[in-house]
C-alpha cells in the first residue's frame, strides 16, 4: 500500500533546507547583541537561501534551522533587532517564496520568551493576508516549542521559586508551548497553495504521541528543525536521524529535516532517507516532497501502544521465568530436605 502511493504521490513540493553549518561560539555571540555576528548569520543564511533559488527545479519554500533566527522575531527590544525583522521581511517579499525559520519568541505581557518556529508568507500583492493559528489575519505563523529540554531550557519548579533561576543563570527558562498543532503553511506551488504540516523543534520528533497527534490533526507533512551542534559530529546527529525516521513510519507521512550543522534530510513515509547531508559542511538540501494520499495504520489508530505493549510483555515474561526459577529452586531444595 505504501508502495502504490509513493510511486503516484498527490502532489510534489521542492523545497529547500538551509545548513548553514553556524557553531555554537558564532550563535552565541550572535544571540548575546553583538552586531558584527548577527549580520554575518544572516547574511550566510540570505546568500545560501539566493544560492537554493537558483537551483532548478526551483524551491517553493525555504527552511532555515532551529535558532537560526538569532534573536526575537517582531518583538525587537532595540533598533538594531528591527532593523534584522526589515530585512527577513524584504527578502521574502523580494524573492515571492514563503521562509519557515526557527528564532525566538517573546510574550511580553507574560514575561515569556519561547524556542520558537516561524512561518513567513510571501503575498502575492500588498493586500495578501493569510490566516494564522490563532484564526487572525496575518502573514506570520508561529509554533512555539512544548517539550522543553530539562535543565536546558528549563529547571523543575524554577518558576515558583525564583531563588532557583537566580542560582542557574545559565539555564534557559522558556515558556511551554499548546502542544502538537497541524498549521496550514503556505507555499509558492502553482496548485497547492497552503500544506498543512506538522511543526516540531529538536527532540519533540522522538515522542511517537506528540507526531502522531499532530497527523491525526490533519498534517499531511513533518516539518522538523533542531540544533545538534552542540555534540559535534559524531552518534548524536546520526541516532537523531535514525530515531526520527521511525515517526514517518508510524504515520506514513514524510518528514523533512533542517539542522544547523546536519544531519539534514528527508525521510519518506515508508522510512528511508531520500536525501540527507553532512556534517559541520554548510550544503543546501533542494528536495522534491512527496505528498500522499493519508494510509492508516495502528499507530495512527490507537497511539503509542507498542512500547507500552512491548513492556508488558517482557515483564510477564521475566516474571514466568522468575517464577520457573522460584520453583526448581523450591524442589532442589525439596530434594535436599528428604535426602
Amino acid at each position: 500500500q505504501i508502495t502504490q502511493v509513493l510511486q503516484h504521490p498527490e502532489h510534489q513540493i521542492q523545497m529547500a533546507v538551509i545548513q548553514a553549518n553556524i557553531g555554537d561560539i558564532e550563535k552565541v555571540a550572535a544571540e548575546g547583541g553583538i552586531r558584527g555576528a548577527r549580520d554575518k548569520v544572516l547574511g550566510t543564511f540570505f546568500s545560501m537561501s539566493d544560492q537554493a533559488l537558483a537551483m532548478s527545479p526551483r524551491p517553493q519554500a525555504l527552511i532555515w534551522p532551529e535558532t537560526a533566527y538569532p534573536s526575537t522575531f517582531r518583538t525587537p527590544d532595540f533598533s538594531d533587532e528591527l532593523e534584522m525583522d526589515h530585512r527577513v521581511e524584504s527578502f521574502v517579499r523580494s524573492r515571492g517564496v514563503p521562509l519557515y525559520f526557527g528564532g525566538y519568541d517573546k510574550d511580553i505581557g507574560a514575561r515569556k520568551d519561547f524556542n520558537a518556529f516561524f512561518f513567513l508568507a510571501a503575498p502575492a500583492g500588498p493586500e495578501t493576508k493569510l490566516t494564522n493559528g490563532a484564526g487572525m489575519e496575518s502573514d506570520l505563523q508561529v509554533y512555539h516549542k512544548n517539550k522543553l529540554l530539562l535543565f536546558g531550557e528549563y529547571i523543575p519548579g524554577a518558576d515558583r521559586f525564583h531563588f532557583i533561576k537566580n542560582a542557574f543563570p545559565q539555564v534557559g527558562h522558556f515558556g511551554r508551548g499548546i502542544g502538537p498543532v497541524s498549521l496550514n503553511l503556505p507555499l509558492n506551488h502553482p496548485t497547492l497553495k497552503t500544506l498543512p504540516i506538522g511543526p516540531a523543534i529538536c527532540y519533540e520528533v522522538l515522542f511517537s504521541d506528540y507526531i502522531i497527534d499532530a497527523v491525526r490533526k490533519g498534517a499531511r507533512m513533518i516539518l522538523n528543525i533542531t540544533n545538534d551542534s552542540w555534540f559535534g559530529p559524531y552518534a548524536e546527529p546520526q541516532l537523531h536521524l535514525a530515531l526520527s525516521t521511525f515517526r514517518s513510519v508510524e504515520t506514513r507521512t514524510p518528514m523533512l529535516r533542517s539542522t544547523n550543522t546536519g544531519i539534514s534530510a528527508l525521510i519518506l513515509p515508508d522510512g528511508s532517507i531520500s536525501q540527507a547531508t553532512g556534517t559541520m559542511v554548510p550544503e543546501i538540501l533542494n528536495v522534491t516532497v512527496p505528498i500522499t494520499a493519508p494510509v492508516t495504520t495502528l499507530m495512527l489508530l490507537w497511539g503509542d501502544w507498542f512500547g507500552m505493549t512491548a513492556l508488558t510483555i517482557g515483564m510477564a515474561l521475566l516474571g514466568m521465568l522468575r517464577a520457573k526459577e522460584w520453583k526448581n529452586r523450591a524442589i532442589i531444595a525439596l530434594q535436599g530436605s528428604r535426602e
